[in-house]
């Protein structure tokens, strides 16, 4: 039986289920909802990186709310790994992003604050997506996946 299926090609073809996942995820970002939500993020994130005065006011009010000093992250659209980490780590430092933007040294009229029903979705989409991300970080630290990881005996 092997002698034919290799005669005659017949290899079975398994995709890369982290990729398959990736491709699924990214796709369920594109969701308008959660599109918006994510451009939100991302802008208020951005400006973060971009102004130093920000970025040193929000070191201080993590200081003073007694957060974890770490800085938030931009992700990168085609990786959506990236959206997790950076939804995750504006949770976390939500207290001082609002805190600095509130404050009279940062004059931005353009950024705005997430809203409850924002920050719910937020934390909706990391329950969603945490699953996923598990998995994906699993297949992805393995020197070499096999199917077993996935389809158990």
């Amino acid at each position: 039986m092997s002698v034919a299926i290799q005669e005659e090609k017949f290899t079975p073809h398994i995709k890369c289920f982290a990729h398959n996942i990736n491709l699924a995820t990214q796709r369920g970002l594109q969701v308008h909802q959660m599109s918006r939500l994510l451009g939100r993020i991302r802008h208020i994130v951005s400006f973060f990186h971009r102004s130093t005065t920000a970025a040193t006011l929000l070191k201080s009010k993590q200081e003073l709310l007694q957060l974890p000093k770490h800085k938030l992250i931009q992700d990168v659209q085609t990786c959506w790994n990236s959206s997790y980490d950076m939804i995750d780590r504006f949770l976390e430092q939500q207290l001082a992003i609002v805190a600095t933007l509130l404050s009279k040294e940062i004059r931005q009229t353009d950024l705005n604050t997430l809203s409850e029903d924002d920050v719910s979705n937020a934390e909706d989409i990391l329950k969603v997506l945490k699953p996923m991300k598990t998995i994906t970080t699993i297949l992805c630290d393995e020197a070499a996946p096999t199917i077993s990881m996935i389809f158990s005996s």
